[in-house]
């Protein structure tokens, strides 16, 4: 009987560890990949080298953590591309889990604002919401930072999709590319 109680109390304290642990892991691998420094200084005359180096950055980290065993139960993904017009670049990033509550996503948002305003204080805070599909629940915070050729939106959410729920941490940054 002496033993047990230890072990008892070990299971329960390990899986309590684990269910926090993806909130907190899937919040600093976005911190580390979608807010690292490469990405934040993606800004007006940036050029698409600057981006491709950003995406580098951000993929490198998430196969890096994959490696380490601590992506375990979430996906993510940064891209950039570049506008038709090729005077706008794109770097999107997320953090996703089916496994991630709408508790869990918006836990961090005053936190990883902070990193992503870089100070500044965002030109709108709100709910969440899909731009293209403006009829779809979601839960959820937005923030979004603007400055002359440069728009960062940052968003926190939860929805159900036609697969099941999904907890997101969503990035995108716009910003003009130099000629």
């Amino acid at each position: 009987m002496k033993v047990s109680a230890p072990i008892l109390f070990l299971l329960l304290a390990t899986s309590s560890v684990n269910a926090m642990g993806l909130t907190d892991r899937a919040a600093k691998v976005f911190e580390r990949a979608c807010l690292s420094k490469q990405v934040l200084a993606l800004g007006n005359g940036s050029e698409v080298g600057d981006g491709a180096v950003a995406v580098l950055h951000a993929g490198n980290i998430f196969a890096r953590d994959e490696a380490n065993g601590k992506t375990k139960g979430l996906v993510g993904q940064p891209t950039y591309n570049l506008g038709r017009s090729k005077k706008t670049g794109v770097f999107k990033c997320y953090i996703a889990s089916k496994d991630l509550s709408a508790g869990d996503v918006t836990k961090r948002f005053n936190r990883l604002k902070r990193i992503a305003g870089q100070g500044s204080k965002p030109s709108y805070v709100g709910p969440a919401k899909f731009d293209d599909d403006t009829n779809r629940y979601i839960e959820g915070k937005r923030a979004e930072f603007e400055s002359e050729g440069r728009k960062l939106l940052l968003e926190l959410f939860f929805f159900q999709s036609d697969k099941g729920p999904v907890g997101a941490l969503y990035l995108t940054l716009e910003h003009k590319v130099s000629q």
